[in-house]
């Protein structure tokens, strides 16, 4: 079994059962006790469990679970205006576009309701795709699959077998953090798939996030910032951490 998806098992176990002491799960995946205080120290780090004495650990009261998105477009919400302003700027008539999950994606999928010309999109979330109805110029089309109920957004091999044969002219990609050696970080291994995915079929691909999610980490690593065309981050990023992930590979996008 791999780190991420023993990290995964290790978050599943703890849902299930609360708490679990680290000597059951170095017998369950018969690795040893050191490697388990070790993965249990990465998903602390990431603020997801918490250990006590006895090596076993605790989930930390709902910080698992992300939060539903009509909860975080009430966060950052100047900060995600900005984003979605330089977001919808580089859009072009005829793109084809897709959006990803998420509340800053949604605030572009709401910006692009004003633009006048015509656009093919593309998404899996629920309240992106009703958004973008709203404009006539915009054909939408909604990707199926498994549905993330707080996400509101469909997911795994189904929701991933039906890219198969699009090509996309510009995509947007949400994150819940960038750590910092510049991996891309998400919460939940099954939106994986499918944001490789649409990394791969796209000709232009944007990450975009706020500066509160810069250096940051989370459960599952999914890309690397060099493999974008553009990070679009508000202008409230730190400098320094600016030079840092341009060394690293990023083109950062300031949305100001």
């Amino acid at each position: 079994m791999r780190k991420q998806e023993r990290l995964v098992a290790i978050l599943e176990e703890l849902r299930e059962n609360g708490s679990i002491k680290s000597s059951e799960l170095s017998r369950k995946f018969n690795i040893s006790e050191m490697t388990v205080w070790r993965d249990i120290a990465e998903l602390e780090k990431a603020g997801v469990v918490r250990r006590y004495f006895g090596g076993a650990v605790d989930i930390k009261a709902g910080s698992h679970v992300e939060s539903s998105i009509n909860e975080r477009v009430f966060e950052n919400t100047r900060a995600k205006e900005l984003i979605a302003e330089r977001a919808v700027g580089l859009l072009k008539e005829n793109d084809r576009v897709f959006i990803d999950s998420g509340s800053t994606c949604y605030a572009i999928a709401k910006k692009m309701t004003e633009i006048p010309f015509r656009l093919f999109c593309s998404t899996n979330t629920l309240n992106t795709a009703a958004a973008l109805c709203k404009n006539n110029e915009i054909r939408t089309i909604m990707i199926g699959g498994e549905m993330k109920g707080k996400a509101m957004c469909s997911i795994g091999p189904s929701a991933e077998s039906q890219l198969k044969g699009y090509n996309f002219s510009v995509s947007f990609i949400a994150c819940n953090a960038i750590d910092e050696n510049g991996n891309v970080m998400i919460l939940d291994i099954a939106e994986r798939g499918l944001k490789k995915s649409v990394i791969d079929i796209s000709d232009h691909c944007y990450l975009v996030c706020d500066s509160t999610k810069i250096f940051k980490t989370s459960m599952i690593e999914f890309s690397h910032i060099s493999e974008f065309s553009g990070i679009i981050i508000d202008k409230d990023l730190d400098p320094k951490q600016k030079r840092i992930l341009e060394q690293k590979g990023a083109i950062v996008l300031l949305a100001e």
